[in-house]
């Protein structure tokens, strides 16, 4: 596998591609996305305001589920409405959303097979959480006196506590994400001359789950302990060296979306890529496929008058190693394969090896000669069809057109018996006395 992607590099060239995939683009991206992310939070004054925090639609699933309990049985209500909300957009997320709308509707290469269940299923989740605090809320507006517990977008707690707890939760995905994508360019064999020594050093034994692990857990309890206490103050330390307004954090925020698509868009190639590979080794080689005699040299051996019969269709080779799980399309076209392998393998009947061999035939007429063959060959068909076929019917080339046939003769007018009877008398007398007959009157 490693040639074969030294191969694909080599022939990739030093394009766009090349530098897109390339380990330190992958890196220096995700570990961007991380440090600018900080940087929002750190320059945001939102994350200093004593104000009550006020989300929309994060802010009514918070509250739902965190606070404004009235008590009793409403409490018992209030838990049953957003577990089933959470139930309820868990199995929407994935069945629904995911594979129905994303996956067969509108066919999205990016949420092909499980890739995106997770992130659906998240929003699904957070739209009928909404959806449920609204039903919950029609039952209070119902009972009467409960306004102070409907749920809203405010959320209970300021915007120094709710942009704390954000910071840690982007923290948790940010730097999970590009530790994972250190992870993988130091185990990944496309681009082999980056990183010989460190990735020599990350394969060996158990190395790389230690470190992973343990990077992990430090870095996240120092940074949780920084984000959590005032023991690090953002303000002191840059002294207006790097100051900002609404213009450049909204552009800082938009920085970070396009970053976060980037790193999708260079994992997603990273596995067509890895995908492509595996394919290319799961079909035979070159030399393989040479030793193979092929169709024309099998009839070029036989010659032209072998028949069908005589030669079965070679079955397709069909590779049953699946490195991955394969998507509906996928799966169709595999057994469609298989059902036409199967047809091909059937030896042909009588009929069908005797259409064979008279096509065989006419190929080996001139073009004039086949054109007039095929017309004698229908009109014989259309002669069967109306039944006109007989023993004695043959072909024969018309030299001269046929004459036309003679004109039909027109019969004398009949005559009643005795008229006719004494018109002879009349006329033999007349012959006996010298005269010359009379001519009658019609």
């Amino acid at each position: 596998m490693n040639s074969r992607m030294l191969q694909k590099i080599t022939r990739m060239g030093r394009n766009f591609r090349y530098y897109f995939q390339h380990p330190w683009s992958r890196i220096v991206i995700a570990y961007l996305v991380t440090f600018f992310n900080f940087l929002i939070f750190a320059e945001d004054p939102v994350s200093h305001s004593q104000t009550e925090a006020n989300v929309i639609v994060v802010g009514n699933c918070f509250s739902f589920i965190m606070t404004k309990y009235p008590g009793g049985a409403w409490n018992f209500l209030k838990v049953l409405l957003w577990l089933i909300a959470i139930i309820v957009g868990l199995v929407a997320g994935k069945f629904l959303f995911h594979q129905r709308l994303f996956g067969h509707l509108l066919r999205l290469k990016v949420f092909r097979e499980d890739h995106g269940s997770w992130m659906t299923m998240f929003f699904s989740t957070i739209l009928f959480l909404f959806i449920f605090s609204h039903i919950y809320n029609i039952c209070l507006l119902m009972a009467g006196n409960m306004s102070p517990y409907i749920i809203t977008e405010y959320m209970g707690i300021r915007n120094e506590s709710f942009m704390k707890v954000a910071a840690v939760g982007t923290w948790m995905g940010d730097f999970v994400t590009a530790w994972m994508v250190t992870d993988m360019m130091l185990q990944d064999s496309q681009y082999p001359d980056w990183g010989k020594s460190a990735r020599a050093f990350w394969r060996r034994g158990n190395i790389r789950i230690i470190l992973f692990w343990t990077v992990l857990f430090s870095l996240t309890s120092v940074v949780v302990l920084v984000i959590t206490t005032d023991w690090i103050s953002w303000d002191k330390l840059n002294r207006g060296f790097l100051p900002s307004d609404e213009v450049s954090r909204a552009f800082l925020a938009s920085f970070i979306l396009v970053f976060d698509l980037l790193i999708v868009m260079q994992d997603d190639l990273s596995q067509e890529a890895l995908t492509s590979g595996r394919e290319e080794e799961a079909l035979p080689s070159g030399r393989e496929e040479e030793a193979l005699p092929s169709r024309r040299e099998e009839e070029a051996v036989a010659g032209p008058s072998r028949s069908r019969t005589e030669c079965q269709v070679p079955l397709l080779r069909i590779t049953t190693k699946r490195p991955r799980r394969m998507t509906q399309t996928e799966e169709e076209s595999l057994a469609l394969i298989r059902e036409a392998s199967q047809i091909l393998s059937i030896p042909p009947n009588a009929e069908e090896a005797y259409g064979t061999y008279m096509a065989t035939r006419l190929l080996e007429l001139e073009k004039g000669q086949r054109l007039l063959c095929e017309g004698l060959i229908f009109q014989a068909y259309q002669k069967g069809l109306r039944g006109e076929l007989t023993a004695t019917t043959y072909l024969a080339d018309e030299a001269t057109p046929p004459p036309p046939p003679p004109a039909p003769s027109t019969p004398p007018e009949a005559q009643p018996p005795r008229k006719a009877a004494a018109k002879r008398g009349g006329k033999a007398a007349e012959k006996r006395a010298g005269k010359a007959p009379r001519k009658t009157r019609k």
